[in-house]
């Protein structure tokens, strides 16, 4: 073999070493050591972060674009809340001096075999295309152009072999709110975590704990109308997020880190996408749960 061939060959071995090295550090599956237990636990907790259900992200964006007054809340993609039970202790506070409105209150309901109790705080500032503040945002929500918008939700929820507890606390920009855009964007962070614990005959099996992030990185939320105002149907966009589990089983304790994208593709479902695995996870926005294809 010539020179010149020995050394193209050469370069042709080290070409494909370096791709076959960036593949595996982006899809093998024992790069982020998971067993299919472990990312049952990860679909469910991001699952819960996202969906409507879960008092995740749908659910904080239906109070973020709610239209407020001193008796309650209206909102503008839900059609029938009163399945999550009413609100109670509701609080609403205007101080002119920030142009902060803050709200406060407390929902839940006690069944024979499910309780559930929600307590959230939104504070919001409204402001016109001058960067105004507006003081009477149900009355004046023609002159909206962004929100920037704080609120915190904890709760648990309790059945009877599972008990789950969450905090999550979001910082967010709205922009384009006006009628006279067919779109707005969100930005910001949102932060998750929380706990669970699944009881069985002889006491406690097993429980988890996680800490996760969502980072907003390009979203879009269609105006609602007359006919369409399922906010699943209407939110697209990527976000990213970061999550710590710590789960313990049998007695021993096992952190898992894991990281990657979900895609709202405007369907109804998340796309979910875990960095060092090749499968593809669809989850309902509406509920968190898996879609089985």
């Amino acid at each position: 073999m010539s020179t010149q061939s020995l050394k193209l060959t050469l370069l042709a071995l080290i070409g494909l070493f370096l791709i076959s090295s960036c593949t595996n550090s982006v899809t093998h599956t024992d790069d982020v050591q998971a067993s299919e237990e472990d990312i049952t636990v990860l679909q469910n907790v991001v699952g819960d972060a996202l969906s409507d259900q879960g008092e995740g992200f749908l659910s904080t964006i239906q109070d973020l674009t709610a239209q407020l007054h001193q008796e309650g809340m209206q909102y503008r993609f839900r059609n029938n809340p009163d399945w999550r039970g009413p609100l109670n202790n509701y609080n609403y506070v205007y101080n002119p001096e920030t142009g902060v409105h803050t709200i406060q209150y407390r929902r839940g309901f006690n069944r024979p075999n499910l309780s559930k109790l929600l307590q959230v705080r939104l504070e919001y500032l409204f402001l016109d295309a001058a960067n105004g503040f507006i003081e009477f945002p149900g009355q004046d929500a023609d002159l909206i152009e962004t929100i920037s918008f704080t609120g915190t939700r904890s709760g648990f929820t309790e059945g009877p072999v599972r008990r789950s507890e969450f905090e999550r606390a979001s910082s967010w920009n709205l922009d384009g709110f006006s009628a006279a855009n067919e779109f707005m964007n969100l930005s910001g962070i949102q932060t998750h975590n929380g706990s669970m614990v699944v009881r069985g005959r002889e006491g406690v099996q097993a429980s988890r704990t996680f800490n996760m992030t969502f980072n907003l990185v390009d979203i879009t939320i269609q105006k609602p109308d007359a006919n369409e105002d399922r906010l699943e149907y209407l939110v697209t966009g990527i976000i990213e997020y970061d999550v710590e589990m710590v789960m313990f089983r049998n007695g021993e304790e096992v952190t898992r880190e894991f990281s990657g994208t979900i895609e709202l593709d405007g369907n109804g479902a998340a796309l979910m996408r875990v960095l060092g695995l090749q499968r593809v996870i669809r989850l309902q926005l509406a509920t968190g749960e898996p879609v089985n294809d």
